[in-house]
């Protein structure tokens, strides 16, 4: 049997994310093609390769007509390459990163070339969040919307002018740290003072990242407690905002990549799930649950963890995750095996602040793991299409040193330190979870991450 080949992430590039424009006349320079091939062209020289070594690009995006990923290639270079679309909603980067991979496997079993693989990531957003393309035709995520309503849930709008869709995604959460709240017995994840302190932590490490959308943190966490309150537990200062941006990374195979820089990152194992039938039908185990997608990270993880022989509290060094919400940051906890169940409080609050690794910045940090030091979608944004790219991008900075003040010091340390968990989750549904470590010789230096 063939060996599978190491697959490494090589170079990453990233736009600072944007809110989105109120009018296509405000959109010049903002436009999806022009983020894209800035993102692109960094990642290329970030890798230290030009376009013309790649043999594929895979284009990830959900607000767009077909072949958008032919529009950004174009401006990279002519040369005949295969583009691939992929829209799987908020998880598309992920689902990007996994074809990527695919053909990166395929093109070494069948002695293709073995050139690297682009991976794109944007979006063009409009303001006023999630909203449907096609109404006349099946709504994709139609069952899941209707599963509120069946078990009990109110649709009404969040908020005068809010789109049906918009306004179901933030009750589907509601009702999931609700559910939670019912099934555990703790009124945690219903504490909007804790809520406050998950989104205040990730504002303070947006604050380090000069490409987040929201780059100035509050004042404090109470400060997040006087924006208008949307459904119970949940105000806007909890929610990740929709966003216009764009990411790219650079995959390639180590044979490939044999000779060049260290070190890099490796993607050791990926998994992707879609929904299960308690998504629809079980109410004993609590329906939201699975409706927003925690049977599904609790699944994906186990199987990566239990491939790998791997303890996530103790060798993750760096999470991750997509917190769309602050509940469900503190949900993910459990689900992604980093506390018991029932213990997504104490695990948060067991946390303290460090300095990062050039002592310049301060980065919260929960047992043994750091999560999401880039800010999460709460901060940076969530452009739909380009969040996954930008998650794995800011796990290959943080694995060669490049994340300034919100370098991870703990990557330094020990092999078993080096390992970063990334989840990312799209209704309809998908749920990707994906491992990585940093791949290669070479000490993490004071100093180095100043350049981002």
């Amino acid at each position: 049997m063939t060996q599978q080949p190491r697959i490494l992430i090589t170079g990453a590039g990233m736009t600072r994310f944007t809110r989105p424009q109120a009018s296509p006349n405000d959109s010049s320079g903002y436009e999806f093609d022009q983020l894209a091939e800035q993102a692109a062209a960094e990642a290329l020289r970030d890798s230290g390769i030009e376009y013309s070594s790649v043999v594929a690009v895979v284009a990830s995006y959900c607000y767009g007509d077909p072949a958008c990923g032919q529009r950004v290639a174009y401006r990279l270079g002519l040369t005949g390459v295969p583009v691939f679309n992929v829209n799987n909603n908020c998880s598309s980067g992920s689902s990007a990163i996994a074809l990527s991979r695919a053909i990166l496997i395929a093109n070494s079993t069948i002695g293709a070339n073995p050139g690297p693989v682009l991976v794109l990531g944007f979006e063009q957003m409009e303001r006023g969040g999630l909203s449907r393309r096609y109404p006349d035709r099946p709504d994709p995520v139609g069952r899941h919307c209707d599963r509120i309503g069946a078990l009990g849930g109110n649709r009404e709008p969040c908020s005068p002018g809010m789109s049906q869709w918009t306004s179901d995604v933030i009750r589907m959460f509601a009702g999931a740290a609700s559910e939670y709240r019912d099934i555990s017995g703790s009124a945690a994840l219903t504490s909007e003072q804790l809520l406050a302190s998950v989104a205040f932590k990730s504002r303070l490490h947006g604050s380090q990242n000069p490409r987040a959308m929201l780059s100035r943190a509050p004042k404090s966490a109470d400060d997040l407690l006087k924006a208008p309150l949307l459904t119970p537990p949940i105000r806007v200062s909890f929610c990740a905002p929709v966003a216009t941006g764009a990411a790219a990374v650079v995959m390639a195979t180590e044979s490939w990549w044999s000779n060049r820089r260290l070190p890099v990152t490796e993607l050791v194992d990926q998994e992707l799930v879609s929904d299960f039938s308690d998504t629809f039908f079980d109410t004993n185990s609590g329906g939201y649950s699975s409706l927003c997608g925690l049977t599904q990270a609790r699944v994906a993880s186990s199987r990566i963890y239990h491939r790998q022989r791997l303890n996530p509290r103790e060798q993750l060094a760096l999470v991750e995750l997509h917190d769309c919400f602050a509940s469900n940051e503190l949900m993910l906890y459990e689900a992604l095996g980093l506390a018991d169940k029932g213990c997504a409080q104490q695990y948060f609050s067991s946390g303290r602040w460090i300095d990062s690794l050039n002592g310049d910045g301060s980065l919260y940090l929960t047992g043994r793991q750091v999560v999401n030091p880039s800010g999460g979608l709460m901060s940076k944004g969530h452009p739909l299409g380009a969040s996954g790219v930008a998650q794995c991008a800011e796990i290959s900075w943080q694995h060669r040193g490049l994340a300034g003040r919100r370098q991870v010091p703990a990557l330094d340390e020990t092999d078993s330190n080096r390992w970063a968990l990334q989840h990312n989750f799209g209704l309809g549904s998908s749920c990707a979870v994906t491992l990585y470590r940093r791949y290669g010789s070479g000490v993490l230096e004071r100093g180095q991450g100043a350049k981002l």
